[in-house]
């Protein structure tokens, strides 16, 4: 068992269960709706906030870093 075990596939799990953890804190963990369409299409859009919540969240930190080392050259140049 241990030649056959993927150690690669069996670490996404941590990954998984780290996003449902934040998508809960950040949107709530009770679903709102009754029917099973409405439950599927709620999930849905929390999940498209969720990575436009990080996309916008990287964005951030790519502009602050692309500022600070222009900051720098500015600084270097004088």
């Amino acid at each position: 068992m241990r030649r056959c075990f993927d150690t690669k596939t069996y670490s996404q799990r941590n990954k998984c269960e780290t996003i449902f953890s934040v998508i809960k804190r950040r949107f709530g963990s009770e679903i709102l709706a009754h029917k099973n369409t409405m439950k599927e299409k709620e999930l849905l859009f929390r999940i498209i906030a969720y990575n436009c919540y990080r996309t916008v969240l990287i964005l951030c930190v790519v502009l602050v870093m692309i500022s600070m080392q222009s900051k720098e050259q500015n600084f270097y140049n004088y």
